[in-house]
């Protein structure tokens, strides 16, 4: 694979055919795009030129969240317009632009004008959008072609689909199984909600996985079959050599010589372990011989008997039994599983299962739009297809491409790259761009594939190109990080781990700095080291992950604690960036702690919690109904449908969302007077949900028990107040399609059972946009 990589020339880079443009952060990606967007309405780029100009709806750019298309269409308009201006004559200050002017002639001024602000006044109808929403727009605008519905119904949420489809697999496939298989499906899942649990992670990966083509039933008789053939060539072969009696014999002996350590394995524990194996050997149907779980087994095998032998006598780590046992051992662990293959059956069929539910009541889910697309794709209209939507979008520019999982790239490829079957290096009467960050395509949990990444780039050999100078940074920074990078790059697997000794398909590309007066951090009047390294040493034996996990996390606290404190006091400054020569004090939104894991996420935000400091956990993707805030809800909901029942209305009363004193639930109970005020509340809160709906509700319970007071001084109150919310949008839009009170509170009930976390509506929310430190 060629290691070339161009530096991106923004006026002379080729508007056709195909191209990788590898962009870090702070390079300037989406002014890039924008600028390209120019290029492609007015046709610029003579050689480089696309050959003909082009409208917004014929620009296709692809991104992967609906609050970065919002951005990327604004910045576009504002760049047309401030574009136009200047072929009408007003001044700029952008040297790109001004080079734009001044390479197209004086007389086609007039036109590029015209068109630039006929593009502005159009962009409206571009055609920038999510992944998701073009696809969904694709299926409908090309139904014959894709063979999707007119109107299909796009549903957000798959989880009735799933549930039912697991009850009428597990029905219809486990039902009429004999008492041991079904003993054995039990021991891998106990119910349709276990087993749905462990298939909604394979339902969007069914191209990698095996069909088994048969019942459950046939599969489990296949597997026990298999699996006992197995253990009788292992227990024939023990039979055959008396490996039982070689081990007994042999570890006898030298326990008369005292060869080994007899407190470590003495008679009693060689017993033990002989004679679970002479009982695995004689029984057919023993499976585990269930001596491995100590260690006694492993001080009689080759793996470990050197462990227990003394000085001036042979260890018997060669003898064939001390071998034989380690390799029993080795054996029995390789031995395959029921679980993951009855896994796959059940994903299989539960998928079909809902892929049927869907086409019957024509409907889609999110993840059904790419699947649909790809699928007509791959069918015998999908060449028609694939050339209509080029035809529709002859350029397509695909934004943060590092994001990209395999259907999405083979949507593009099929479209862009590949005519009749033939994958070619691309068209000159089409373009197709991806803009990205190879260093991001490794974080899977984000929906990134660096394996589609790495296709891409081998796709589009010849054609990179790479954005290399940094505008966000500062030089020391930049220095800092080209240096560990570069020193990493020198390793064998390279600084990504990658790199063989044929190619290295993710280099590391340093980057200049684009702004060389830009400064840093400032304690004191004098500049802070841009990166610098803490080393916790092990100093005693006791040191563990928890300890050091604390450590560190108590450790980073204590920084940002210290650095907000200098602030206050002027002393810890940052560049202004909207004064360059002003500086500013360091605030809690500039400061981000990244972490590996929720459990890490937890210890740095309790650590901050004892210093005062308030934080938001940017990575927090559980619903909002598996939050003690929605039980709360609930059982408020439930004491406001029944104002008369006493024991409802007390439990609601009690409710840590209402945050009443200990001494005010006190007085409720001793005063009847006071107790016939705070019950009469909840028949008028019965009033305002049968009137007004549960959404008003809920802020008047705001109202009444001053749940938005102080919230930014109570520990969680942000996360508390924004829950409480949430969860108030959310019933309010399921009300509108359910019949009474006891209809939503049965929905809630179930949502609060089975929370969807995948399901983008019911994801926790940022509690605030202000000034908190995030990580």
């Amino acid at each position: 694979m060629s290691q070339a990589v161009t530096r991106l020339d923004p006026l002379t880079f080729p508007l056709t055919g195909q191209a990788l443009i590898e962009a870090s952060a702070g390079t300037g990606k989406t002014f890039t795009l924008a600028f390209l967007y120019l290029r492609l309405i007015i046709q610029h780029g003579e050689k480089a030129a696309f050959s003909r100009p082009l409208l917004p709806p014929e620009i296709l750019v692809v991104t992967f969240t609906n609050a970065a298309t919002a951005e990327l269409r604004d910045r576009i308009r504002a760049r047309l317009v401030e574009a136009a201006e200047l072929f009408q004559g007003k001044s700029s200050d952008d040297a790109l632009l001004n080079a734009l002017r001044d390479q197209t002639p004086l007389e086609e001024h007039p036109r590029a004008a015209r068109q630039l602000t006929l593009a502005a006044q159009w962009m409206d109808e571009s055609a920038i959008s999510t992944i998701h929403a073009w696809c969904y727009r694709m299926l409908k605008e090309h139904a014959f072609d894709s063979g999707s519905g007119f109107e299909s119904n796009l549903e957000t949420n798959e989880q009735v689909w799933q549930q039912q489809a697991s009850e009428d697999y597990w029905r219809c496939e486990y039902s009429g199984l004999a008492l041991e298989e079904l003993t054995q499906v039990l021991a891998c899942w106990t119910s349709p909600e276990a087993l749905l649990a462990k298939v909604r992670g394979c339902l969007d990966k069914l191209d990698y996985i095996e069909v088994f083509k048969g019942s459950a039933a046939d599969l489990i008789r296949d597997f026990n079959a298999r699996h006992r053939a197995i253990l009788v060539q292992l227990k024939l072969h023990w039979q055959t050599h008396h490996f039982t009696d070689q081990l007994e014999q042999l570890f006898d002996r030298e326990a008369k010589n005292k060869a080994f350590d007899l407190r470590k394995l003495n008679a009693g524990h060689r017993k033990s372990v002989l004679e679970k194996l002479s009982a695995w050997v004689d029984d057919p149907l023993l499976a585990d011989p269930g001596c491995f779980g100590g260690t006694s087994w492993q001080r009689m095998s080759s793996e470990g008997v050197q462990e227990i032998w003394n000085e001036g006598f042979d260890s018997p780590e060669t003898h064939p039994a001390c071998i034989a046992l380690t390799e029993l051992k080795q054996q029995l662990d390789q031995l395959p599983e029921l679980e993951p293959e009855l896994l796959s059956h059940a994903a299989h069929a539960i998928a079909q299962h809902i892929e049927q539910s869907k086409r019957q009541s024509n409907s889609l889910s999110q993840n059904d739009l790419l699947l649909r697309l790809d699928q007509a794709l791959r069918s015998e209209q999908g060449d028609v297809l694939a050339a209509r939507i080029r035809e529709q979008f002859p350029i397509a520019l695909v934004d943060e491409f590092q994001d990209t999982d395999p259907v999405q790239y083979r949507i593009f490829r099929r479209i862009y790259l590949e005519r009749s079957g033939n994958q070619t290096p691309g068209h000159q009467d089409t373009g197709f761009f991806m803009i990205g960050d190879p260093k991001q395509a490794i974080y899977a949990f984000r929906g990134a594939d660096i394996y589609t990444y790495l296709q891409a780039r081998r796709d589009s050999e010849g054609h990179h190109y790479t954005l290399a100078t940094n505008f966000r940074s500062s030089p020391a920074l930049i220095e800092s990080v080209n240096q560990l990078f570069e020193l990493g790059d020198q390793r064998d697997k390279g600084a990504f781990l990658f790199k063989s000794k044929q190619a290295d398909p993710v280099p590391f590309i340093p980057v200049t700095a684009g702004k060389v007066g830009l400064k840093g951090l400032q304690i004191q009047g004098q500049s802070v080291s841009a990166m610098q390294g803490w080393l916790i040493t092990k100093d005693d034996k006791k040191l563990t992950k928890t300890k050091t996990n604390d450590a560190l996390a108590q450790a980073t606290a204590c920084q940002i604690a210290a650095l907000l404190t200098q602030a206050q006091q002027g002393e810890a400054l940052l560049p202004d960036d909207a004064q360059s020569d002003q500086w500013r004090p360091v605030q809690p939104f500039d400061c981000a702690v990244l972490v590996n894991s929720f459990s890490e996420a937890s210890l740095v935000r309790r650590a901050l919690q004892r210093m005062g400091i308030a934080s938001v956990y940017l990575s927090d993707r559980s619903s909002v109904f598996s939050s003690w805030i929605a039980s709360e809800v609930l059982e408020l909901l439930r004491a406001t449908a029944e104002p008369l029942n006493e024991r409802r209305i007390r439990s609601a009363l009690a409710s840590p969302l209402l945050r009443l004193p200990i001494t005010e639930l006190h007085r409720i109970n001793e005063d009847e007077l006071l107790w016939e005020s705070y019950a009469g509340r909840f028949i008028d809160y019965q009033l305002v949900w049968q009137k007004q709906g549960v959404l008003p509700l809920i802020y008047r319970w705001i109202q009444d028990f001053h749940l938005a007071k102080g919230v930014g001084a109570r520990d969680q109150g942000e996360r508390e107040l924004t829950d409480l919310l949430h969860l108030g949008e959310l019933l309010h839009q399921a009300a509108t399609r359910l019949d009474g009170e006891q209809a939503l509170i049965r929905y809630l009930e179930e949502s609060i059972l089975e929370p969807d976390d995948n399901a983008e509506a019911q994801q926790l929310r940022l509690e605030t946009d202000g000034n908190w430190l995030e990580w």
